[in-house]
């Protein structure tokens, strides 16, 4: 077609192209490294609360979504425990303050993280004793000033053997 109009095949691989470049940029790029600071498996007393500490270090330019953002934008951050988790939370998670700042693109106050955020995570042991494995999952939206990325599942798993007189 010569108005300038794309054809159907044309519109069709034109969305087939920027499909594969969102999925290409989604899949490839995580700005976002998460990391437990100290060992992965513990030995704890039986109910005994542990705080660990999970940081993210988000690349420049970039910025994940408050555990506190307001609904009806973008993704706000979410720690919970997988199902068969054998551990529960023995507290609130502790976060850095978030930056609150109008966010143009969702037309609302957005908070979020940049740099280096650590959350601290207080997480008790069951009252039996054993060995068990418990798994964070981390949900969080990274953003930068041209995209935003889809939600993302972050997995920490932890192995606690809990013992009486640990």
């Amino acid at each position: 077609m010569v108005s300038g109009v794309y054809s159907e095949g044309m519109k069709t691989f034109l969305v087939a192209l920027s499909m594969l470049a969102v999925a290409s940029v989604s899949g490839a790029q995580n700005p976002v490294k998460w990391s437990l600071q100290g060992p992965r498996s513990l030995t704890v007393q039986p109910r005994a609360v542990i705080s660990l500490h999970v940081t993210a270090q988000i690349e420049n330019g970039w910025r994940v979504y408050s555990l506190t953002q307001p609904k009806g934008g973008p993704y706000g951050m979410t720690i919970t425990l997988l199902p068969g988790s054998r551990a529960t939370f023995g507290g609130a998670v502790k976060a850095p303050a978030p930056v609150a700042k109008y966010d143009s693109s969702f037309k609302m106050m957005a908070e979020t993280y940049s740099g280096k955020a650590v959350f601290t995570i207080p997480l008790r042991a069951p009252g039996e004793e054993g060995t068990t494995s418990s798994t964070l999952k981390i949900r969080y939206q990274a953003c930068n000033a041209r995209l935003c990325l889809p939600p993302r599942n972050e997995l920490i798993q932890l192995t606690l053997k809990v013992k009486s007189g640990a």
